[in-house]
């Protein structure tokens, strides 16, 4: 019987399916590379930059503000 390990390693762990895998192409070389027009790359900047406003207007939870406060303290 096998003596049980405390960790894993890397090849232990199953293939996840949006980790490139070494040898395995995610997409047919043949194909010409994907494209996004001017006018979707716009919108998807567009997009993001409000997500991000609306995002830094959030109040800081109070919960993450207690742990920063704690590790900052001496006792950490």
């Amino acid at each position: 019987m096998a003596k049980p390990t405390r960790g894993r390693t890397v090849s232990d762990c199953p293939a996840h399916p949006l980790i490139p895998q070494p040898g395995i192409a995610l997409r047919d070389p043949s194909l010409p590379p994907p494209i996004l027009d001017r006018t979707v790359q716009g919108r998807i900047g567009r997009e993001l930059r409000a997500m991000y406003v609306d995002l830094e207007r959030q109040p800081i939870p109070q919960r993450l503000l207690d742990l920063l406060k704690k590790l900052e303290s001496p006792e950490g």
